[in-house]
């Protein structure tokens, strides 16, 4: 059996790194603005912008309907490229 980690979940945190990945999703597809990327994808501009600030503590019928737009995954936006974005990046 796998062993867990003791390791505990920050919210502001998690928020941070999860506005960093879909800001790292966002440049990678060629967007340079938050704005058009969000408009193209149908999505709410002034929530989306919340989201890449890491601001939003969005529910997850909201990250989801990010994630279907985008078409990802958990999987696929929780990997490596998640898992290092370190703290330093937060601040």
């Amino acid at each position: 059996m796998e062993q867990k980690s003791n390791k505990s979940l920050v919210l502001d945190v998690e928020q941070k790194k999860i506005g960093l990945r879909f800001k790292q999703i966002r440049k990678d597809m060629g967007y340079s603005s938050h704005e058009n990327f969000a408009y193209d994808y149908n999505l709410d501009r002034a929530q989306y912008g919340k989201i890449e600030a890491g601001s939003s503590n969005m529910t997850l019928k909201v990250l989801i309907k990010h994630l279907n737009a985008i078409g990802y995954s958990f999987s696929e936006f929780f990997d490596q490229k998640y898992y290092g974005i370190s703290d330093a990046n937060n601040e």
